[in-house]
């Protein structure tokens, strides 16, 4: 890599590890900073290539068609919001949820206290900013991958960025344990609920989170193993005992067990379920490769033992008393959902806008307004309502073809690197889009910015490949071929 681009890739994997920790990147100016700081490395990265007159690169150039789709969607996404900007639209929204809220006020006086709170909200979301943010927040998305596809061309680079997300899920590990453990002890209190939340704000986004970095560590020790390759003091029981506690392969999965342990005391459900399932997805995906199955099935095996054991011993009475309490979260969500449907059926199309829906859900909400909706807890209803058919059909695209491809490498491939960082990749993904259909994970910055750095990884590694065609023993001896063969097989053939 050229030295320029050495100093980008440095700042860029300090950008990836910086994003969790302010609350990931869910403040303004935390999302701020990311945008900027993602705006100044593209501004980095063309300026190199304007310099080496490359001005498409051949990582890019290999998924052209993709990078097309991301131009039709962002280019979508231009226009609609500058259509919004040259309306009354925002400042109608704004005008009648002002009234709707005095009138629920009329209504139930009891909600004085709330009133303020509800007017403060909304002069947050109904201004002609917040869709011009959240546009600006999609370029920052789109670059992310554009600097992934460049800055991560090979297995090398790849496994670094594998290595920094997992150390960063770690990190986070460590701190969701520590804020149990100062609450237990501070309280003595033995319900964990709600408590490991590391620095996130929402325990179901930094659930998410630790399933990014839980299989980001699981790719990693697939593509190198468990096994210690090296035969260095297995004479000595001690020293050997010594150096395998001081290899990295195994501080991993003790960070894996960390990552697990504080999965469990999330108490998120639907972080728990995906994991499952995501898991299922994994090994019935290995499974299909008999090849790889026996050089992957130690790695496998492990991983499962130690879920096993960390399940058994802590995790049943704190998933159990979970899955059999009443959800008030739950139940929220799916009343949300029936008004979020109406409002699809008027703006099927184009939909309402970026960042609208915390604007129009008062206004299909039978005229009350009871508390304040910005997110519809499910990222494929929000994703067509505020961007309509066109926008998150063309979204859909992008992760089709990218999902396809990674699929199609699964199956296929037979390099070890390749093989183990597209699973990771494609675990990372799955995962998200599982957990889009409870939450709204792709509002949250740093997990919306790691799921397009992950696709990227995944197109990174499923370009398609067209399968050479041998030349025919007569095409050797065309005239001008054999100019191109070797000199002491041009000998052997002119003699």
């Amino acid at each position: 890599m050229h030295g320029h681009l050495k100093n980008i890739y440095f700042w860029y994997l300090l950008l990836l590890a910086w994003m969790p920790i302010p609350f990931a990147s869910k403040r303004l100016w935390a999302e701020s900073i990311m945008e900027i700081w993602t705006f100044i490395l593209l501004v980095g990265v063309s300026v190199y290539l304007l310099k080496e007159n490359s001005f498409l690169p051949q990582s890019i150039y290999k998924i052209k068609k993709i990078m097309l789709f991301f131009k039709m969607w962002v280019g979508y996404l231009i226009l609609r919001t500058a259509v919004d900007l040259f309306s009354s639209q925002w400042s109608d929204f704004y005008a009648q949820n002002q009234k709707l809220v005095k009138q629920s006020l009329e209504i139930d006086p009891e909600m004085g206290s709330k009133v303020s709170e509800q007017l403060e909200l909304l002069s947050r979301y109904f201004d002609y900013g917040s869709g011009i943010q959240e546009l600006i927040l999609v370029f920052c998305y789109v670059g992310l991958f554009y600097l992934t596809t460049i800055l991560c061309s090979d297995k090398r680079r790849i496994q670094t960025l594998f290595v920094v997300i997992s150390a960063v899920g770690i990190m986070e590990a460590c701190l969701g344990l520590l804020n149990s453990a100062v609450f237990f002890f501070s309280n003595g209190a033995s319900d964990f609920r709600s408590i490991a939340t590391g620095t996130f704000v929402n325990r179901n986004h930094y659930s998410a989170f630790l399933n990014i970095s839980a299989f980001c560590i699981l790719a990693i020790l697939l593509d190198v193993g468990l096994q210690e390759r090296r035969s260095s003091h297995r004479w000595l029981a001690k020293n050997y005992l010594i150096t395998r506690i001081m290899d990295w392969r195994i501080q991993f999965v003790v960070g894996f067990c960390l990552i697990l342990f504080a999965q469990l005391l999330t108490q998120s459900r639907t972080g728990l379920v995906v994991m499952a399932i995501t898991s299922i997805i994994g090994v019935l995906i290995i499974g299909a490769r008999r090849k790889i199955w026996a050089e992957y099935a130690h790695v496998i095996f492990t991983f499962a033992g130690i879920f096993a054991v960390m399940f058994v011993s802590i995790g049943i009475k704190i998933i159990s008393t979970r899955f059999t309490a009443e959800s008030f979260e739950l139940d929220s969500r799916i009343e949300i959902w029936p008004v979020i449907f109406k409002i699809f059926q008027d703006n099927w199309l184009f939909g309402t806008g970026l960042r609208s829906l915390g604007q129009v859900y008062p206004l299909y909400n039978d005229g009350v307004v009871t508390h304040f909706v910005s997110h519809a807890h499910n990222d494929y209803l929000q994703t067509t309502v505020e961007q309509g058919l066109i926008g998150a059909g063309l979204l859909l695209v992008i992760i089709v073809l990218v999902y396809m491809r990674g699929i199609r490498t699964l199956l296929t491939s037979n390099k070890s690197g390749e093989l183990a960082y597209t699973f990771g990749a494609f675990m990372v993904v799955t995962s998200m889009l599982l957990h889009g259909l409870t939450d709204f994970n792709f509002r949250i910055p740093s997990n919306a910015a790691y799921f397009f750095v992950m696709l990227a990884v995944l197109a990174q590694y499923s370009w398609a490949r067209k399968p050479r065609k041998k030349k025919k023993s007569s095409e050797l001896y065309e005239p001008g071929a054999i100019n191109n063969l070797d000199v002491k097989l041009r000998r052997k053939l002119l003699s």
